[in-house]
């Protein structure tokens, strides 16, 4: 936008390409509307026509070819295939469109919270944390404005833009606010900044020192006594991790915003570490997949694994280095053994 030069056409249709192909068209969209708020603040009309656009569009689609080529490959050559009970689908059209639909109509998953408009609201309390509640204070301070022109309206203009599509959308997966978290960072970190600068930062101070304690309590908790810690290895990293925390809490030549963004990083990275280290490896003995996935390794030949219809495991498949093998009755007739995973919903229909 400020430039206009060929390389940085070529480096964003790229790093959209890379989005796009990656998490679809949201990608595409994010930094499109932040282009578009940006030049609308600074009035670069010359930027909505410029020849750069037609360099951005001709590259993006360049670059997301190859992955198109591979859904035409896998579905458009395949009509044959079933995919949710359904056959012809045309791999081309769902990466280039049809996805944006479904996820947002939420028809095939994802709409548990559909009709609950406050979700991401909510969600970003946990999602941001501990930023959250200075993400939604910036956010309520910037918003009046935004019609002033004081500040910029790229971030505050994305993260509203955003945060309304989501809202709206029927599709509602806490994951889908990390769209949100590189603008929401930036937003965050200038008006802590412009506080800084006018040396008002004590609420600021408080309002981290209360979420950081809400967290290490929870860790805590997460990490003794739902989950206690079964490795004096973890504890002992796990202290390291927390001395500079006491540090920077205790540190009173810092200012309270030093204090506010290194005590805050250092309990994510205390709290990070448990989540890993512990409380993630033993959640994951209540995924089946994995579980199976070791008597598979050990006992099973990999061959003989079969999955009954509508039934899917990919930590089964994933931790087996295994392709999803479908059972039907012709299984039977070249086998002597088969090993058929199933539900208990299965289990009166293979009887």
């Amino acid at each position: 936008v400020n430039d206009k030069r060929l390389i940085n056409a070529v480096g964003a249709a790229l790093a959209m390409a890379l989005g796009f192909c990656t998490k679809g068209h949201i990608a595409v969209f994010t930094p499109a509307i932040a282009a578009f708020f940006y030049i609308l603040y600074k009035k670069d009309w010359k930027a909505f026509y410029h020849p750069q656009l037609l360099v951005i569009i001709g590259m993006f689609f360049l670059f997301i070819a190859p992955v198109v080529y591979c859904y035409y490959l896998q579905y458009d050559l395949h009509p044959e295939k079933i995919i949710r009970g359904r056959t012809g689908i045309s791999g081309v059209k769902f990466i280039l469109w049809g996805q944006n639909i479904e996820r947002f109509q939420g028809d095939s998953f994802g709409a548990d919270s559909k009709n609950d408009y406050f979700f991401f609201i909510h969600s970003f309390l946990w999602a941001f944390a501990p930023w959250s509640i200075l993400g939604y204070w910036t956010f309520i301070n910037r918003l009046p404005s935004f019609f002033t022109r004081r500040y910029e309206w790229a971030t505050i203009g994305t993260f509203s833009t955003i945060l309304v599509l989501i809202s709206l959308s029927s599709f509602k997966l806490p994951h889908y606010l990390n769209i949100t978290f590189p603008i929401a960072s930036v937003l965050v970190a200038s008006w802590m900044l412009e506080k800084a600068r006018l040396k008002k930062g004590k609420s600021i101070w408080t309002i981290q020192l209360v979420l950081c304690s809400i967290l290490i309590l929870a860790a805590l908790a997460i990490s003794f006594w739902a989950f206690p810690v079964q490795s004096v290895g973890t504890i002992l990293v796990a202290i390291l991790f927390l001395l500079p925390t006491l540090y920077f809490i205790t540190n009173k030549r810092f200012s309270a915003i030093q204090r506010a963004v290194a005590t805050s990083a250092a309990v994510m990275a205390f709290v990070f570490f448990l989540m890993n280290a512990n409380f993630y490896p033993q959640l994951l003995k209540y995924q089946a997949g994995e579980g199976l996935a070791n008597i598979v390794n050990k006992e099973i030949p990999k061959s003989d694994i079969y999955f009954w219809p509508e039934v899917y495991s990919s930590s089964l498949n994933y931790y087996t280095k295994t392709f999803r093998q479908p059972f039907s009755d012709s299984v039977l007739a070249n086998k002597s053994n088969a090993w058929v995973v199933a539900d208990k919903n299965a289990l009166q229909q293979i009887k």
